[in-house]
């Protein structure tokens, strides 16, 4: 249940306090730093990988509400990255084939913002990164056409409609 508040009610809390300011004022950026662990249900981290998929579609959804009107909303979606928490409370040894570091990372996803909804930042070569090229290319696909599906309708909580 920690998992799912941590990444899936908080966000949410915050984007409903932060997004109309940004709305309004026809700028600012909204960034989500998730998982490769979105690809698919996962054993052992299933509250994980679930609320890291739920965070995908949360991005997705308000960049296609948010983007015309000049605000920035981007899902990192992060393959393996070296921190010194993961090696410290996980004891998960570096893997050059594998990880990136932190600060390739920060780098990426700055470079990337305004290129949104959901970039894959890591190695993509090894580990889950192979599926990282055809999952973005479907995530586009797929966007671009919620969005045509969409037009016409409102929202049931938009005030005054």
């Amino acid at each position: 249940m920690r998992m799912i508040q941590l990444n899936c009610v908080v966000p949410v809390a915050l984007v409903h306090a932060l997004a109309p300011a940004m709305r309004e004022r026809g700028r600012g950026g909204i960034v989500r730093v998730g998982s490769m662990g979105c690809f698919a249900g996962s054993p052992r981290v299933v509250a994980y990988s679930a609320a890291k998929a739920f965070q995908v579609n949360f991005v997705e959804g308000l960049w296609a509400e948010l983007h015309d009107d000049g605000v920035d909303v981007f899902s990192a979606v992060i393959g393996s990255t070296t921190t010194p928490a993961r090696a410290r409370t996980l004891g998960v040894a570096v893997d050059e084939r594998l990880d990136m570091s932190s600060e390739d990372v920060a780098h990426e996803i700055i470079e990337n913002i305004g290129n949104g909804p959901t970039r894959v930042i890591g190695k993509l070569t090894s580990g889950v990164g192979p599926l990282a090229e055809p999952w973005s290319d479907f995530r586009r696909i797929a966007v671009a056409t919620m969005i045509n599906s969409m037009q016409g309708f409102t929202s049931r909580t938009t005030p005054g409609r």
